[in-house]
């Protein structure tokens, strides 16, 4: 049985570190940066780098558990560079 998204990303644990996350899901660590120059969240998992999708468009687990725990939010508020 495939799981949803938002079940996969139950599994990820997120670490605040300052203007970025460090996200895994036992597989590596990944790290999620949120631009304030075009207001997009990136990941470095191959999930998101390998999308088809335009950034703005691109979504991953690690994303979608930042996003559930607020994360994403105050990551976008402070930004960076």
């Amino acid at each position: 049985m495939k799981r949803t998204l938002a079940e996969r990303a139950a599994e990820v644990k997120l670490t605040m570190m300052r203007g970025w996350l460090k996200a895994t899901s036992g597989h590596g660590w990944h790290t999620i940066k949120f631009s304030k120059a075009d207001g997009i969240a990136y990941c470095t998992c191959p999930a998101w780098k390998y999308s088809h999708e335009a950034p703005k468009h691109r979504w991953c687990k690690h994303l979608e558990a930042a996003h559930l725990k607020g994360l994403l939010k105050k990551l976008a508020d402070q930004g960076c560079a």
